[in-house]
C-alpha cells in the first residue's frame, strides 16, 4: 500500500511540475531559475521518475513481481536526491521543502518494504 502511494506521490507532483516547467510557469521560473540547460538536465530527470513510476505502478496493478525491485532502485536514488537539495540549494527554496517532504515518505515507504 505505502509503495501505491510512494508511486502516485511521484505521479502526481511531477504531472503538474513536468509541464509547469516546460511552460516557463512564473511560479517555475521563481523556484527553478530561468530556462537553462541544468534546468532541462532536472526536467529529464523528473520524467524518467515519472516514467518508472508509472510502470511500478502498473505492474503493481498487474501482481508483476518486479514492481517492488524497480521500486528498490528508484526510491533510495529519490531518497538521496531530495535530501541532497537541502545542502546544494537550500531549506528556503519551495521546491527542497517539497522535496524533503517526499523523501520522508519514500524513506517510510522503503522501510515497510526492507523490515
Amino acid at each position: 500500500m505505502l509503495l501505491t502511494i510512494s508511486m502516485l506521490i511521484n505521479l502526481g507532483v511531477l504531472g503538474v511540475i513536468i509541464p509547469a516547467i516546460r511552460r516557463d510557469d512564473a511560479a517555475m521560473v521563481q523556484a527553478y531559475g530561468p530556462a537553462t540547460p541544468a534546468r532541462g538536465i532536472v526536467v529529464a530527470f523528473y520524467g524518467a521518475i515519472f516514467a518508472i513510476s508509472l510502470l511500478v505502478l502498473a505492474a503493481i496493478t498487474f501482481g508483476l513481481s518486479w514492481a517492488s525491485k524497480a521500486a528498490l532502485t528508484i526510491l533510495p536514488a529519490q531518497v538521496a536526491h531530495k535530501f541532497l537539495t537541502a545542502f546544494t540549494v537550500g531549506l528556503r527554496n519551495p521546491v527542497v521543502q517539497a522535496n524533503l517532504a517526499i523523501a520522508l515518505f519514500h524513506a517510510i515507504t522503503l522501510t515497510a518494504m526492507l523490515y
